[in-house]
């Protein structure tokens, strides 16, 4: 809980198509996650950018002395794909 994750996503051959926002932590049936609804601009080639910040970007702190600290939060993690859209032929 208390991540901080944006997304970008491209589509190749659409310079006009970027869409950009947030994922929010949510619960359904499958259980607690992140999500968002994107738009798709339809068939074809995508490239998707996570990036995930630590707590930290929501205020939320960790206890640092030497007795009962814990370990640095992580650096922003950049994570990256390439996806075809739909993945499954009819």
């Amino acid at each position: 809980p208390d991540l901080d994750i944006h997304y970008q996503i491209t589509k190749d051959g659409q310079a006009t198509y970027k869409k950009t926002g947030i994922l929010f932590p949510m619960t359904a049936k499958d259980g607690p996650h992140y999500a968002n609804n994107v738009d798709m601009a339809g068939p074809g080639t995508y490239h998707l950018m996570y990036i995930i910040s630590p707590p930290t970007s929501h205020g939320f702190i960790r206890q640092v002395d030497k007795a009962s600290g814990v370990t640095d939060w992580w650096k922003v993690i950049n994570l990256t794909w390439t996806f075809s859209y739909p993945s499954k032929t009819k």
